[in-house]
């Protein structure tokens, strides 16, 4: 069974980040942009986008990606 692909949106100095792995970690501006990226990161694989709140200690809400929902 394929891994799970987990990519965190979390707060990174003065804007987000959405960490996938080290190396790649983009820095975005707003919030929406690093969720949009990580949505569309996900557009071939499963897994889940975790969403932290503006002191990146809780997890706000996390988006599961699977055949049922994936973009096309």
């Amino acid at each position: 069974m394929p891994t799970e692909c987990i990519i965190e949106v979390r707060p990174y100095r003065n804007g987000w980040e959405a960490f996938e792995a080290i190396g790649v970690q983009p820095y975005f501006s707003e919030k929406r942009q690093a969720i949009e990226y990580a949505t569309e990161r996900m557009n071939f694989r499963t897994g889940k986008v975790r969403i932290y709140d503006s002191d990146g200690k809780t997890i706000e809400r996390t988006i599961r990606i699977d055949e049922s929902n994936r973009s096309r």
